[in-house]
């Protein structure tokens, strides 16, 4: 149970700091730059970020109910 715990911990820490990376350049870029295209990959990866959480919480109450 902890291998599980310890092996979900870090695949969310590495896909949340990949997500912070995108979002930091994305914010990084100037208003020329951007395309609505660029728009829409912002609103997706908050809510990737909102998934990712949800599913994170999720695992952990499923091993925590065995």
């Amino acid at each position: 149970m902890v291998i599980v715990l310890f092996l979900s911990g870090m695949v969310a820490m590495i896909m949340l700091r990949t997500l912070h990376k995108d979002i930091a350049r994305y914010n990084q870029m100037d208003d020329s730059v951007r395309t609505p295209h660029a728009m829409t990959y912002k609103q997706l990866y908050e809510q990737l970020n909102i998934i990712c959480i949800w599913l994170i919480l999720q695992i952990s109450l499923i091993v925590f109910k065995f």
